[in-house]
């Protein structure tokens, strides 16, 4: 009887490491997860910060558009081929300080514009501001843009919004960084 203790005690050798280093290699995985969702947090975080400016600089944008709602502003606000703006257009001090020209709806439209355009880039990473109008619709829409994206409508990445009004990235997950109001 004491032969067949002794054979049982030499078979257990080397177990409880054996159980210690499959331990390890388990809670090594589950770091290795937490850690992943930790950076997927931070991630997530991030976009919501720059949506949260985007809608901020659209806001402002259409704000500025019902202010100043004339005519010849909506031309310069709406134009026929709907392009980025541009921080520090031609003439786009005409309405600020003390100015000999008087101001006029479009040139507050490109000051608007200007400060605008200034206003994404500085909040938002390669920050870009266009306005259309809305696709299928006779609102205009104002987009704002970050990252690679462009404030613009066609139906395949970089562009903000498909022809129909449906976000790019509506279709392909994680592709468009942008926002679209609707004024």
């Amino acid at each position: 009887m004491t032969h067949s203790l002794s054979l049982n005690k030499n078979k257990q050798k080397g177990i409880g490491l054996t159980e210690v280093l499959v331990a390890t290699l388990l809670l090594g995985i589950g770091v290795i997860g937490f850690s992943g969702l930790q950076v997927r947090a931070i991630g997530a975080t991030n976009d919501s910060a720059f949506r949260m400016q985007a809608m901020a600089v659209a806001r402002d944008a259409a704000e500025r558009m019902r202010v100043n709602n004339s005519a010849a502003a909506m031309a310069v606000y709406l134009p026929a081929t709907p392009v980025a703006w541009v921080s520090t257009p031609a003439n786009s001090n005409l309405c600020i300080g003390t100015v000999v020209a008087p101001c006029t709806p479009a040139s507050m439209a490109t000051f608007d514009k200007s400060e605008i355009a200034a206003l994404a880039l500085a909040a938002l990473p390669n920050g870009q501001v266009s306005v259309a109008t809305c696709p299928n619709r006779t609102n205009r829409c104002v987009y704002v843009s970050w990252n690679t994206t462009t404030p613009t409508i066609g139906d395949a990445v970089p562009n903000c919004s498909t022809t129909s009004g449906v976000y790019v990235g509506a279709t392909l997950p994680n592709s468009t960084d942008c926002v679209i109001s609707e004024t």
